[in-house]
């Protein structure tokens, strides 16, 4: 199944630790990784998604990914909420979740 970003965040606790699969504009630069909702009008202040890379994301071109840069994309991945230490995830905590990446392709 595919969700949105803003659905993902929806259903953090249903879909929190499972395998998803969410559509959305990619954002692939310093200090920004991150997935948005492609929808303009349901853009919220927090309607991304942070993207983490570990040992088990596959190996991902790059630059590949700066140019998909506001390009839609669907993100597999284990969504993840944020440590309540911090209140958020990635770059100073400022996104509402995080998925762990498991791979990116271009919608």
């Amino acid at each position: 199944m595919m969700v949105t970003v803003n659905e993902t965040l929806e259903r953090l606790s249903a879909f929190g630790g499972e395998l998803v699969k969410v559509i959305g504009l990619l954002a692939w630069r310093f200090e920004n990784r991150s997935l948005e909702s492609t929808a303009v009008a349901e853009r919220g202040e927090r309607s991304t998604l942070w993207l983490e890379v570990d040992d088990e994301t596959p190996a991902m071109d790059e630059g590949m990914l700066i140019r998909w840069s506001g390009k839609r994309v669907v993100v597999s991945g284990i969504l993840r909420a944020p440590d309540p230490k911090f209140g958020g995830c990635g770059h100073f905590s400022m996104w509402p979740a995080e998925l762990l990446v498991r791979s990116i392709r271009r919608d």
